[in-house]
């Protein structure tokens, strides 16, 4: 007997979901912004530790848990009762415990193996400690992506946020009270509370599955037809996304130093709020175009789809609008040194609206696992991004790191694009939203930082001017807004 959703289940949840994202990720970007603003405020040094750190736990994800985390949201769905789900966890914990053995090994032999991915020293008497984060890191996101993978997305919304609800408590009480704690021992203090609070987001996720009806463990092993296919490559796809996610950082690293790095991270954690709607709503979207596959309701495939893209259209072209209007207003609530990067932060705004389709041709590249296709695109974008940075960075400095991950990340998401709306032949289409917002960002960046003098009040008359002249081309509604404004803000139905 199966026990797949039904469509209005899938709906349901879905809209559930995404307020719980919604909500969660509204907290909680707001949260990782004051982390990184406290930490830039205690100096460049500290903000570049926290960066380090995100880079540690990155390498972590990437080559300890194996597969990465679509593995289980794509296969969970598609499993038809609740014991064979058990049995697909158990023998995938099992295959997760071996290649984090595997690997972990391969560490402590070559060493600097390690070091090459941080860029600095690893003193190997710590390496027990390495060993306990990633055990840690191994157990929260199996538990928190079988979450996902049972649309238990409530969950998984509040896991997600549980290292920052710990992090920001613990950096604010040393920043007003202890300050010299942070400039001496920023690192450890900073990974003592990322372990805390994984701790806290697999207990939260744990317990969130044992009320799952539609799951049961059960020991024995049971993998899914195209498990190895699509694993390996997915896998492969995990450590491409390592290396755009953090090549970056590592080649600023390798330029500078940990302050060249916390001035850098300072337009990173800016930057991110352009990403926050795919961030709220992402750990959805893979689980949700999973299960309407399994129904085989193309047209709510499609619906779903339309909804998505121009939503994140609209939602992350007015960040972006936001964020170059005041680029060198909110660099400098960092410090006053930080503003000289707010040109870098235009660009990155800017790429960010082109590429932004991948919010929702991702989840439908994941969902129909075109895995070929999606590391051979990942494949050549890394390799012309390693290679424009190492031609280019003794010439052209931070500027060479930026220019080359942005023009491949322009070049990804065209060829994603093509590929879903072209050759996948699902009657997809683009919505008017994004060109118009390709060309206003682009005018907005120009202006900004080639005209406009810095200041509060003449970024707030730009911003309004290129809002209003954004959504006046786009056609976009006062309904239509009235509705984006209800779905961030409505609390009832969100339970």
């Amino acid at each position: 007997m199966t026990d797949f959703l039904s469509t209005s289940e899938i709906k349901s949840r879905s809209i559930k979901g995404a307020k719980w994202l919604l909500l969660m990720n509204g907290i909680g970007m707001p949260l990782g912004f004051l982390i990184a603003l406290l930490l830039g405020r205690v100096g460049p040094a500290t903000l570049g530790e926290y960066a380090l750190v995100q880079i540690l736990i990155n390498v972590i994800i990437t080559f300890v848990v194996y597969g990465g985390p679509p593995v289980l949201a794509v296969f969970m769905p598609k499993i038809p009762n609740a014991e064979d789900r058990g049995r697909f966890l158990f023998s995938y914990t099992l295959i997760l415990l071996a290649m984090m053995v595997l690997a972990l090994a391969v560490f402590r032999v070559f060493p600097k193996a390690l070091e090459f991915l941080l860029q600095r020293e690893f003193d190997m008497r710590e390496y027990a400690l390495f060993i306990l984060l990633a055990l840690m890191i191994v157990l929260t996101d199996t538990l928190t992506n079988a979450a996902s993978g049972m649309m238990l997305i409530k969950v998984t919304a509040i896991a997600g946020q549980m290292t920052r609800f710990v992090l920001l408590p613990l950096v604010a009480i040393l920043f007003f009270f202890k300050r010299d704690l942070l400039v001496s021992y920023g690192l450890p203090c900073i990974l003592g509370g990322f372990f805390v609070g994984y701790l806290a987001a697999a207990i939260f996720s744990a317990s969130g599955i044992a009320r799952e009806q539609r799951f049961k463990i059960r020991a024995g092993l049971s993998l899914p037809s195209g498990f190895w296919a699509f694993s390996l490559s997915t896998m492969a796809f995990t450590v491409f996304s390592f290396l755009y996610s953090n090549f970056d950082r590592m080649a600023v690293l390798s330029l500078q130093d940990v302050k060249g790095l916390g001035m850098y991270q300072a337009v990173i954690s800016l930057s991110a709020l352009v990403e926050l709607v795919p961030h709220m709503l992402g750990a959805s979207l893979v689980p949700m175009f999973s299960s309407l596959l399994a129904t085989g309701k193309m047209d709510a495939i499609r619906k779903a789809y339309d909804l998505l893209q121009r939503t994140g259209s609209i939602l992350m072209t007015g960040s972006a609008l936001f964020l170059i209007s005041y680029s060198r207003e909110l660099l400098s609530l960092f410090g006053g040194s930080y503003s000289s990067y707010s040109y870098i932060l235009s660009i990155i705004c800017v790429v960010a609206v082109v590429a932004s389709p991948y919010f929702g041709n991702l989840p439908i590249l994941i969902a129909y696992e075109k895995n070929a296709f999606r590391l051979t695109v990942s494949t050549f974008q890394i390799l012309i991004q390693v290679a424009g940075t190492i031609l280019f960075i003794r010439s052209f400095g931070i500027m060479s790191i930026v220019w080359a991950k942005m023009i491949c990340r322009i070049l990804a998401n065209v060829a994603g694009t093509i590929y879903v709306i072209f050759r996948m032949k699902l009657g997809l289409t683009l919505p008017r939203t994004y060109m118009v917002g390709i060309a206003v960002a682009i005018a907005t960046a120009v202006i900004r930082n080639g005209l406009l003098q810095a200041g509060w009040g003449v970024s707030t008359g730009g911003y309004i001017v290129s809002l209003g002249v954004y959504l006046t081309l786009s056609r976009v509604t006062i309904h239509e807004m009235r509705n984006l404004i209800l779905l961030v803000v409505r609390r009832k139905h969100a339970g």
